[in-house]
């Protein structure tokens, strides 16, 4: 018996060693399983923090573009106001060109006009002076004439009654 206690005996001692070298190797790779299960949850909580990261990112980024948008309709509609001020302003100025135009075209027919007025105003101021001398010089003949009416009148009553 004590020969078949020891085959027992060796018997369990080598079903205790597999079972221990099974459980040895069962724990590490317990072991190398809770390692990675531990660094998957410090992965999976780094990934939650850098997704609220990105959510908020997300969010201040939405907010910028949403401002941006209002910037560029409000940019817009200036940029449509000032081309609609400029097309006005060059209309004006085309307006003020013809209008300089128009007013330098009188203004040369106004000197023409001045200088043909100015013209016949020296030929009539002419005319007016030889007219006014052809009066002084007829006032002189009727004085002169009226002078020699005189005389020649003094003279016929004078040899009319004898005295010369």
């Amino acid at each position: 018996m004590s020969d078949r206690i020891e085959a027992l005996q060796t018997e369990l001692a080598q079903l205790l060693e597999e079972r221990m070298t099974a459980l040895r190797a069962t724990i590490t790779t317990t072991e190398q399983l809770t390692r990675e299960v531990l660094k998957t949850e410090l992965e999976q909580e780094s990934h939650i923090e850098k997704t609220e990261q990105l959510k908020a990112t997300l969010m201040s980024l939405r907010e910028a573009v949403g401002e941006s948008r209002q910037t560029v309709q409000r940019l817009e509609a200036e940029n449509l106001q000032l081309t609609r001020a400029q097309n006005e302003l060059s209309q004006q100025r085309d307006a003020l060109r013809e209008t300089v135009g128009s007013s330098r075209a009188q203004c040369e027919l106004l000197r023409q006009e001045g200088a043909q007025l100015q013209e016949e105003n020296d030929l009539l101021q002419r005319q007016v002076q030889t007219l006014q001398d052809n009066i002084a010089g007829m006032k002189r003949l009727k004085e002169e004439h009226l002078l020699s009416r005189m005389e020649l009148t003094s003279e016929l009553a004078n040899v009319s009654s004898g005295r010369d």
